[in-house]
């Protein structure tokens, strides 16, 4: 297949070969010399670029971030304010239910389902127990676990209650609870309330925000909230009415041309799928022999190949063992040898030089003694000489 492949090259001759070359040279050349020159515009241009996008970034990204937590803090008070509306309780108690609700990984979410259960369960359990008031008891309005919960109207305060008290349940009676009121399903989410500690109670007790702190907040951003959603209608609608003047015959009949065009360029592409293709299916096929080839060398020689790693891993250990073993200590013992002998060269010249220094030393100090001695004998002949010549001069 390969052969086949290597048919289809075209066979060009040496001198247009060499003139194909220097056509495609000359036009590299132009190409280089536009693009240096574009690319020292665009360096000279590049840096200062650079600066201003820096510093745009630099700014934007904090207002891109603050615009983001802005959006997450509204989005709490009014999913906070919806849910206590419909749960029927403060957005502050909630808000401390949801907090305690997150210390055990239960999502706020999850928490208000769970209300809604509580909640429908006291409902039905009100009835049961009006009915049992105006027509006496039946079978279908026994008392249940809940009948001590019904006088409670706020829901987050009546569910946290009503946790407590299951909590000092059996186990068994736990889960039938559980179950019976929010569904096998929902049971671990209800039990994460029920094994928190009572320490990790008191302290979120004390550490987070009151309900009523939490309420006035949660009121105050969600009035802000209500403000923006009515901004945003009207900037939304005055949008609308700024951009419809530019929607004309015109630009739907220029949509539809780029829709053609756009259409055409992917007839295009199916027309040339068959001789693509065809090329393609063959890269593929002769991919695959070099991989069988590859593989089938690999499978006949791969064993000789581990066979000559192993036995030059097994002669590199023999050798370091014969290294270590045997070479070694002789260098290491040779080395000490040298030392030594370099230390007793050394104490030699020491001592030879010692002895040098010593004998240059007495010679000086007997050329000394001798000049002086000279000039001993040389004043003293100075001196007779001028006791001749004072007697002289008495005769005269």
């Amino acid at each position: 297949m390969i052969s086949e492949v290597l048919k289809l090259i075209p066979q060009i001759d040496q001198a247009r070969m060499e003139k194909m070359f220097k056509t495609l040279a000359d036009r590299f050349a132009k190409l280089a010399k536009k693009f240096g020159e574009g690319f020292k515009f665009t360096a000279k241009i590049t840096g200062p670029l650079a600066l201003v996008a820096g510093f745009v970034a630099k700014i934007l990204n904090p207002l891109e971030k603050a615009e983001g937590i802005i959006e997450r803090i509204m989005g709490t008070a009014g999913d906070t304010t919806d849910a206590a509306e419909d749960l029927e309780t403060s957005t502050g108690k909630l808000f401390r239910l949801q907090s305690v609700a997150k210390s055990k990984g239960v999502e706020p979410e999850t928490l208000r389902m769970l209300l809604g259960k509580f909640q429908a369960a006291i409902v039905k359990e009100r009835d049961n127990d009006k009915q049992r008031t105006e027509i006496g008891p039946t079978p279908e309005n026994q008392p249940s676990i809940l009948k001590e919960f019904i006088s409670e109207r706020d829901t987050a305060e009546n569910f946290f209650q009503f946790m407590q008290t299951v909590r000092d349940l059996p186990k068994d009676q736990q889960i039938t609870i559980q179950n019976e009121l929010f569904g096998e399903k929902m049971r671990g989410r209800v039990q994460a309330f029920l094994n928190i500690p009572d320490e990790e109670i008191q302290r979120l007790a004390k550490d987070l925000p009151t309900s009523q702190v939490l309420t006035k907040s949660v009121a105050r951003v969600d009035t802000v909230s209500q403000e923006r959603d009515i901004l945003r209608a009207e900037t939304e609608a005055k949008d609308f009415v700024s951009k419809s003047q530019f929607i004309n015959i015109d630009v739907a009949k220029k949509l539809d041309e780029i829709t053609r065009a756009r259409n055409e360029i992917d007839t295009d592409s199916l027309r040339r799928f068959g001789p693509a293709s065809g090329l393609e299916l063959e890269m593929l096929r002769t991919q695959r022999e070099i991989e069988n080839m590859l593989t089938d060398l690999m499978t006949k020689y791969m064993p000789d190949a581990l066979k000559f790693i192993r036995e030059g891993k097994e002669a590199i250990e023999v050798y370091g063992k014969f290294f270590q073993e045997e070479l070694w200590p002789g260098i290491k013992q040779a080395a000490i040898d040298f030392g030594t002998t370099i230390t007793d060269l050394k104490d030699s010249i020491v001592t030879t030089f010692e002895g040098m220094l010593t004998k240059i030393d007495e010679s000086v100090t007997t050329v000394t003694g001798g000049i002086k001695t000279v000039w001993e004998k040389v004043g003293s002949l100075g001196e007779t000489i001028n006791g001749w010549f004072s007697k002289d001069r008495g005769r005269k």
